[in-house]
């Protein structure tokens, strides 16, 4: 059965490996290997995770089946307005399809209903096969982005659900 725990900085180091299991997986087919090696560092790095934790408010819920780690997902109370940030939702590859996405999903639907937020709010690019994942789970497109991001340029959704 599934279990969840808000990860401390010292979790992070599962965190950091349950990303590089899916991270390269999930993007070669639709971004370039220079864009996932860069934003990994940027992104995933110990370092990284732990400015987000400590200095950026980001949150970790990390989901563990039978004790053992296999996803995470990352979350940003937004101060004044009412939604949620979802930054970050990454699961094994060899598990999908056992509804341990959904099952952070809901996670993160009551920590926002605990906090008065009304959506929940992602990018997710443009070409990546999770976007059926999210529509599924009655997500909305609300608009079509453009970020540059160093030397990139990030080919997203916005993407928000309304919080049940």
């Amino acid at each position: 059965m599934f279990s969840f725990k808000i990860a401390k900085k010292e979790d992070l180091i599962l965190v950091h490996q349950i990303a590089k299991n899916t991270w390269f997986k999930t993007y070669k087919s639709f971004i370039s290997k220079a864009q996932i090696d860069f934003m990994f560092e940027k992104m995933y790095a110990i370092e990284a995770l732990e400015q987000q934790l400590i200095f950026e408010n980001n949150n970790f819920i990390i989901a563990f089946i039978d004790n053992k780690p296999c996803g995470f997902l990352s979350y940003k109370i937004i101060k004044d307005e009412p939604i949620i940030k979802l930054p970050k939702l990454y699961v094994l590859p060899n598990i999908h399809g056992k509804k341990i996405g959904s099952s952070l999903i809901n996670q993160l639907a009551e920590i926002a209903r605990k906090n008065n937020k009304c959506f929940i709010e992602l990018n997710v690019n443009r070409n990546n096969p999770a976007l059926l994942f999210y529509l599924k789970l009655e997500f909305s497109i609300i608009d079509t982005i453009d970020i540059p991001y160093y030397d990139f340029v990030l080919n997203d959704y916005l993407l928000q659900k309304v919080v049940p």
